[in-house]
Order: structure tokens, then sequence, then C-alpha cells
């Protein structure tokens, strides 16, 4: 009678594509020495990708692995247990302003940082509590978790159009979906002065992914979030996109414009991550930050 590892071996070989046969006995050492074997997949990046790979997935779907066509948050389950490439949480400590620069974080932007409360137009600062200005939630806590005294990235989106923040990622596997994403509160308080009308606190942050391919010119996947409203206490709401990697190399990208009265926004936890419960893949060392 064949063991419960014999019959999922069995199971996996049947189900893997024949160009995958030459895996099979690392695939059989894998399982039995207890080593997650979804880990395996060959990403075929050295490959040459022509159009045609494309074109021979049916409409609404894309890339090798022809994945649903969406731009939209993963699905719960869909990204729960896979791990994150990218992190940045922006670090932790006990003096109100972080003197770390956007290059500590591995990412460039476009506006100024500041060491003071001070935040003008096209300005930042990493701050581990909401600073103590009139009708703010003065003392909120940034996102992460089991974090002391973590600090968030606060931004005075001004009407420039500058990004706020420019991460270039390399090694990903192309066909792949993965999810691009933030944590995002306003830090004005709802119904305030300060806030005045529902329009004037109101701000809307822009995800962007550029990938330019050997096989098709510069794409960029665009995803505006709704409102990020002023509320009674500050809220933390996820906000992102997915998209199906055409390149190895992608530029993730996040900004926003206003026009008229400042608008404040805090973000934090910064996630690149793989949109497959049961399926990872080896790219660059994860980073936390």
């Amino acid at each position: 009678m064949l063991t419960s590892i014999e019959k999922l071996s069995i199971k996996i070989l049947k189900e893997m594509p024949s160009n995958y046969a030459l895996l099979a006995p690392l695939l059989f050492v894998l399982i039995i020495t207890g080593i997650s074997a979804v880990q395996i997949l060959d990403c075929k990046n050295g490959e040459t990708y022509d159009e045609n790979i494309y074109k021979k997935c049916p409409k609404g779907f894309i890339g090798s692995l022809c994945t649903t066509e969406k731009t939209g948050l993963c699905a719960d389950g869909d990204s729960a247990n896979s791990q994150s490439i990218i992190l940045i949480t922006f670090g932790s400590g006990n003096q109100a302003y972080s003197n770390k620069t956007a290059e500590e974080f591995n990412f460039t932007t476009s506006y100024t940082q500041s060491l003071e409360d001070q935040i003008t137009y096209n300005t930042f600062v990493f701050v581990n509590k909401v600073p103590a200005v009139n009708e703010w939630h003065s003392g909120a806590s940034d996102y992460t978790t089991d974090d002391t005294d973590g600090y968030m990235l606060l931004v005075n989106v001004g009407e420039k159009d500058e990004y706020i923040f420019k991460y270039q990622v390399s090694n990903l596997c192309i066909g792949l979906r993965y999810e691009f994403s933030a944590y995002l509160a306003n830090v004005m308080v709802e119904n305030s002065e300060a806030s005045g009308d529902s329009d004037d606190s109101t701000i809307k942050i822009i995800f962007r992914v550029k990938q330019v391919s050997e096989a098709k010119e510069s794409e960029t996947v665009v995803k505006k979030t709704d409102d990020i409203s002023a509320y009674e206490n500050m809220i933390w709401e996820k906000h992102g996109l997915s998209f199906v990697a055409q390149a190895t190399d992608a530029v993730l990208l996040l900004d926003s414009k206003v026009n008229g009265n400042p608008r404040f926004i805090a973000i934090d936890d910064i996630k690149l991550r793989v949109c497959s419960a049961n399926r990872s893949v080896s790219v660059l060392p994860s980073k936390y930050f």
C-alpha cells in the first residue's frame, strides 16, 4: 500500500508539465525530507519571450501562466502565506523624528525630507507618532504590529506632479502575479476646521508599476485609490494593486497631486509579495527595513 508521501509524489509528478521532468528526482528528495516542493518553479526567465506567448491566453488573461488580467489586490487567501519580497516599515526609535534617509530604505523620492514639525508642501518626515498639530490625530502610532515606537512616512502632498516613492526591483519571475501594497491613513480629524470640506481633507494615492520587456514596449499598471478620508480616529487601510510580471525588472511608484489646501497622508508597511498561497519563487533576498 502506498504511503501518503508516495501518493503525494505521484500526484505532483502526474500534474507536472513534461518540461519539468528533469526535476522529478530532486522533487522526490524534497518531499521526503519535508521541504516544501511548491518552492520549485521554473521561471524560464532566460528564454526569449515574444508577443505570441501572450496571444495564446484566452481573452481577459495574460502572461506565461495565463492569469487573470486584473489590477486589484490579491484575494485574501491568495497572499496570506506568501513571503514578502520587499517590506519597508521605516524602522523604529525613541526620537520623534528619524534622521534616516529614503536612500537607507532603498527608495527615492521627489519630496524633500524635514526633521521638524514644519511639514510644508512637497515635504515628508519619518515620525513615530503623529505630531501635535491642531485637529490632527496627535499621538497616533504607525501601522506595523509588534513595533514599539515604529516610524511611519508622513507626507504633505503638494501641487507639483512628483513621486512620493520609487523603488526598483529585480529578478521577478515572468508570468507570476505580484501584489504591490501599502497601508495608508489620513492624519486629519473628521469634521474638524483643519479638514474643512470633505473635498479639502480627502486624498487619493496612485500606485504604479512600470515594466520593460524585450518583447513589449514599456508597460505601466496603474491603480488609483478611493478617497483616503478623515475619520474620528486614525484608521489604517490597505491599498494597492496586483500585476503579472512581463519582465524581470520593474519600478514601483507611489504618487499623488492635489490642488488647494495641503493634504497629509501617513504611509506604512510598503510591501511587494507573490500572489499565491501555495507557490513561492526565488527572487532577490527579502528586504526588510
